[in-house]
């Protein structure tokens, strides 16, 4: 087959990396980094070493994968692989940047009003605030007598 020409299978491990990368940009752009994610996650990292332990221990058979979906050496399958893993961990270090960024935002903005309501009491601008705790303390409204 002369260099550059491109089969039937060749396309397939396109396709096939191409929807991985879109599936795992769409699944963790949408998706919050809840407590099930975060297990899937780590799941799925162990199951991809595993596949890399594997391919290193028998590479004829990661070999034989790959020229079932039309790559022409296990490495390339491997290096393949390995970018959408790569893709996958800048996605999700972005993600959980930018959530950070907006926790911290939140935060400092809890904390500037708050601080600017101490300062507005401290000056006499607001009024106190009694806050009643116990509410067992109370008087209660008297009971209507036995019969």
């Amino acid at each position: 087959m002369p260099a550059g020409s491109t089969t039937t299978t060749n396309w397939v491990i396109r396709i096939l990396l191409l929807l991985a990368v879109g599936i795992l940009l769409a699944f963790f752009v949408r998706s919050r980094h809840g407590v099930r994610l975060q297990a899937s996650k780590r799941l799925v990292f162990v199951l991809f070493v595993i596949a890399n332990a594997y391919a290193v221990v028998r590479p004829n058979d990661l070999t034989a994968v790959a020229h079932l979906v039309g790559v022409g050496r296990g490495a390339d399958l491997l290096l393949y692989t390995l970018v959408v893993a790569f893709t996958f961990s800048v996605v999700n270090f972005y993600l959980r940047q930018r959530e950070l960024n907006q926790r911290l935002t939140q935060l400092a903005r809890a904390l500037a009003l708050r601080e600017a309501e101490m300062v507005n009491r401290d000056r006499g601008l607001l009024p106190q605030v009694v806050l009643v705790t116990n509410t067992a303390t109370a008087e209660a409204p008297p009971r209507p007598a036995a019969r």
